[in-house]
């Protein structure tokens, strides 16, 4: 019998420090973001993906991703995460409409034709 409860707390334990990791993950990475490193933010949140791929803050830490590489002007990878963000996440319609827009200013700044940006967003998926 002592050891039955023994192997529940010691579970219950486990489960409570990984809550605590994950928490102390997340803090870590939002305080890079603070800071403006996000070179080491993006390398850090890919890292807390990889450790918690079913987070509650996955969506969050995507779109961050998604927003960092556009701003830094890396189009291609803005691109790859807002996809990623919009395959892997059932997201209400407002913030699916929400990512789209945010593609669609990727899409727009790229030397595309019209036809061309449309081709392109048919291909990854966002219009048919």
């Amino acid at each position: 019998m002592k050891k039955k409860y023994f192997i529940i707390a010691l579970l219950f334990a486990l489960g409570v420090s990984t809550l605590a990791s994950e928490r102390d993950d997340l803090a870590f990475v939002d305080e890079l973001y603070k800071q403006k490193k996000f070179d080491m933010a993006i390398v850090e949140s890919k890292s807390f993906l990889d450790k918690y791929p079913t987070s509650k803050y996955s969506k969050s830490i995507q779109d961050r991703i998604a927003k960092v590489y556009f701003l830094q002007g890396d189009y291609s990878n803005a691109i790859k995460y807002f996809k990623i963000l919009l395959i892997n996440n059932d997201l209400k319609e407002k913030d699916k409409n929400s990512t789209i827009v945010d593609m669609g200013k990727v899409v727009k700044i790229l030397p595309f034709s019209l036809e061309s940006s449309l081709n392109f967003l048919r291909n990854i998926g966002v219009m048919k």
